[in-house]
């Protein structure tokens, strides 16, 4: 359970259960479409972020990605990107039209509690620059699902925008500014579906791993 308040909490589960509701048959053909890609019942990826004072949340999205292989190793020599590579068409289908991410509406906003629907986004353990990210307000303040930076900025953001948006996010956060960013992301969710469709490019951030050597070279060595 994170540590808020009541009404914020009361806020969150009772939104989030809306959009829930709204999205079920997004998450019904994104699951059948990830059954029959990973041919199996459970096409279901486990995984776990840095939550709220620097605590292990654990998520479930549906699986997108094929488990590496020969094949694989292949693609990486020749020069493709680890996670890029490994995206399925129908994988990536279900990524543009941000299927993945529903199971972890249900999960941790509405049944568990553990993450908001608006806030700085949990983070995962790799393809961050944990030096650029911390701040002590951005610990303590509660993860969410949506924020500040993907309405303005999309996946495609480095390290020290994202912490700045966060930031900025937490110095202003109330529920009309939540209210703000829900209704901001039904506008931008649409437009990023409609370019990514006709942009013929996966969905995953391509330009993560070098954005993440852009910033390190930056980044001074503690104690330095």
């Amino acid at each position: 359970m994170l540590d808020q308040s009541p009404l914020r909490s009361a806020w969150n589960r009772s939104v989030g259960l809306g959009l829930g509701i709204v999205t079920l048959p997004l998450l019904a053909v994104s699951y059948a479409l990830a059954a029959i890609d990973n041919k199996s019942l459970a096409p279901i990826h486990t995984d776990y972020r840095h939550g709220q004072y620097g605590q292990a949340t654990k998520i479930h999205k549906l699986k997108t990605m094929r488990d590496p292989d020969a094949s694989l190793i292949t693609s990486i020599q020749e020069g493709g990107d680890f996670d890029n590579v490994r995206i399925t068409p129908i994988g990536n289908l279900v990524r543009i039209f941000k299927g993945d991410e529903l199971l972890q509406l249900w999960e941790n906003v509405i049944f568990k509690g553990d993450e908001n629907l608006v806030g700085p986004r949990l983070l995962s353990r790799t393809g961050h620059s944990p030096a650029l990210l911390y701040d002590p307000k951005r610990e303590a303040e509660p993860p969410g699902l949506i924020c500040l930076d993907t309405v303005r900025n999309g996946s495609d953001v480095c390290d020290a925008i994202r912490k700045q948006d966060d930031l900025e996010y937490i110095e202003n956060r109330s529920l009309i500014m939540d209210w703000g960013i829900v209704c901001a992301t039904a506008v931008v969710i649409p437009k990023q579906i409609f370019q990514a469709l006709f942009s013929g490019e996966k969905s995953y951030n391509t330009n993560r791993a070098a954005l993440l050597a852009e910033e390190q070279l930056a980044v001074p060595e503690i104690g330095a």
